[in-house]
């Protein structure tokens, strides 16, 4: 709101004195970011990006930021693999406002990528169903490539018990087998789980699917990705049921 209450000169002084650079293309990316996108660890990973021209040339088209944008923005291997087409599409994305999950499905296919063959030069993703569909492709890869390397293996224990409706998976195996009845790549995750920083749940009613929870910054456990089959969306219920068991473990209440 400081920022943008004022002239050009305003939004330079500003800027550098928090650390950006005092340049009025610096100042005008950071007036286009939405106000729910901002966080601390963003805004500092951004402040040492924009010393990149190539990074300000990236969003110096753009019309608004969000999260999703400033995670790929701040970068520079996702960003070489995003295309301004893509770009434009996260900005205007409802959820990439508050999540960045484009960012991290990119670095999860990236990742992939480089263990199935390291000498593959990074793809140029055109769309957000073209990172969907590149992400499924690769996960299916990548678990034939590594096929008993977690089968049967324990998983941490989540930090959330289950209920009836909603079971956590417990196993690497089980992770793989959620993976094929629901057509997802969940059975990737598995890194994740065991490094503590998500937990994934079998959703069974009110619709059948599939939920990854994090922690936020307040704290509290919160909904990462909730979809059915397939990468669906779920109903409005669904989701309103798995946000209702998870206020029950609400700190910040």
């Amino acid at each position: 709101k400081i920022i943008a209450g004022g002239g050009d000169g305003t939004l330079r002084d500003i800027a550098e004195a928090l650390g950006f650079p005092g340049t009025e293309a610096a100042a005008k990316t950071l007036a286009k970011i939405s106000p729910e996108s901002v966080a601390v660890d963003i805004l500092l990973q951004l402040r040492e990006t924009l010393r990149r021209e190539g990074t300000l040339k990236s969003l110096s088209h753009m019309q608004k930021l969000n999260a999703g944008v400033l995670a790929l923005a701040t970068n520079p291997a996702l960003l070489e693999a995003s295309t301004p087409a893509l770009l434009a599409e996260v900005a205007e994305s409802v959820t990439e406002k508050y999540q960045a999950r484009a960012s991290e499905m990119l670095s999860d296919t990236l990742e992939m990528l480089a263990e199935i063959d390291p000498t593959a030069g990074r793809p140029k993703i055109q769309s957000l169903a073209r990172l969907r569909s590149m992400h499924t492709e690769v996960s299916m890869k990548f678990l034939a490539l590594r096929p008993g390397g977690c089968v049967g293996t324990r998983l941490p224990s989540p930090p959330l018990r289950g209920t009836r409706d909603i079971t956590p998976i417990l196993t690497a195996a089980a992770l793989v087998e959620e993976g094929r009845d629901q057509n997802n790549c969940v059975a990737t995750y598995a890194e994740r789980v065991r490094r503590r920083t998500t937990f994934i749940y079998r959703v069974l009613r009110p619709e059948r699917a599939t939920l990854s929870i994090v922690r936020g910054e307040d704290g509290d456990w919160r909904i990462d990705e909730l979809e059915c089959r397939s990468n669906t969306e779920v109903s409005a219920i669904t989701r309103q049921s798995v946000e209702s068991w998870l206020d029950q473990y609400a700190l910040s209440v």
